[in-house]
């Protein structure tokens, strides 16, 4: 079909290559769809992934203690990525994943950015997020350690939520 023709064509321009530059990427693309999505990699697969972080935010949530300092976007993720945002300074945060860290051996988060005052987030009460993937490494650590660690991280800030 010519339409379909045209607009390959479009997206080959704005990706700045053609099918010779970018079929190194198409390859890896493949591969990883069916080793993750077709499940021939003997690895999670992709909604293996999403089924996980399913179950690990419902019991998150249930948690008085962890729902209370966190809050989770979506409630019910789509895919095996979400976005939290947390009642707490960038700075009270990264101390109190430390001190988890430094007691449990587990940490509980990475790449936490502050939410400007100027944010939607920041006027609920909000004053750091993240996102958070379920991927091959953490994969394949038991829902429990996520739920023991998150606590541990909550109790941080027990008494002292925004």
């Amino acid at each position: 079909d010519n339409t379909f023709c045209n607009e390959g064509r479009l997206w080959l321009r704005r990706f700045g290559g053609n099918l010779y530059t970018l079929l190194p990427y198409a390859i890896s693309a493949w591969s990883g769809f069916k080793a993750r999505g077709l499940g021939e990699g003997g690895g999670p697969t992709f909604s293996d992934k999403k089924d996980k972080i399913r179950r690990i935010l419902r019991a998150l949530v249930d948690d008085e203690d962890i729902s209370g300092i966190v809050t989770f976007d979506p409630a019910v993720p789509e895919t095996n990525m979400v976005h939290g945002f947390i009642r707490a300074s960038l700075e009270d945060c990264g101390n109190a994943t430390k001190n988890v860290a430094k007691r449990t051996g587990v940490s509980v988060l990475s790449r936490v950015r502050a939410i400007s005052n100027t944010e939607d987030e920041f006027k609920r009460g909000y004053g750091c997020r993240f996102e958070w993937t379920i991927g091959d490494a953490n994969a394949a650590i038991e829902d429990d350690i996520f739920l023991e660690t998150w606590k541990a991280f909550a109790i941080e800030f027990a008494g002292n939520v925004c």
